[in-house]
């Protein structure tokens, strides 16, 4: 007896890649002039659309990934680590633009929070989101808020163009910093 083979999905992940630096134990944030030292700070490609992509690879699924990267050792340091999972192209590179990068600070019995720098999250627009990334079955946004010129109306329109050719929108917009 003969199955059809059953072809895979196509995914999209749209949205915000930096460097996240994550530091361990951090129970809290320290008064000015204060240290202490921490068991690990460790240094991690490439924010919540670039570990979305990654998680995706190594579970069999390499997805299209769009979002932008300074051109740095930073960037490079992203891009190396989505090529080493298959994941090529996609990923603009904005020689003027410093990078992004996330300092996450997590202890046991805490929830994570996070310093941010923007920098070339501030560039990444919809004009950068090709339309065969739109016409996937199903399209992650990720990191809407650190996203500033995608808020509101660009994501909208993006959104619009996804559900129009049928595709399924997952949203995972990331803190709002006015809360």
């Amino acid at each position: 007896m003969r199955y059809a083979k059953k072809s895979m999905s196509r995914i999209s992940v749209i949205g915000n890649v930096n460097i996240d630096l994550v530091v361990w134990p951090a129970d809290e944030l320290l008064p000015p002039g204060a240290e202490v030292q921490v068991e690990t700070i460790g240094m991690r490609a490439a924010g919540s659309t670039g570990n979305s992509a990654l998680a995706l690879a190594r579970l069999g699924q390499v997805p299209s990934l769009v979002g932008c990267v300074g051109r740095d050792h930073f960037g490079r340091f992203i891009l190396e680590e989505l090529a080493a999972a298959g994941i090529e192209g996609g990923v603009y590179v904005l020689p003027e633009e410093p990078p992004g990068i996330t300092i996450a600070f997590q202890a046991p019995g805490r929830d994570r929070s996070f310093l941010s720098l923007l920098g070339s999250l501030q560039a990444f627009g919809a004009s950068m989101v090709p339309e065969e990334t739109l016409a996937a079955d199903f399209v992650l946004f990720c990191g809407y808020f650190t996203l500033p010129a995608l808020r509101g109306v660009p994501t909208i329109g993006l959104m619009n163009r996804v559900r129009t050719v049928g595709g399924r929108i997952f949203f995972d917009s990331d803190w709002d910093p006015q809360g």
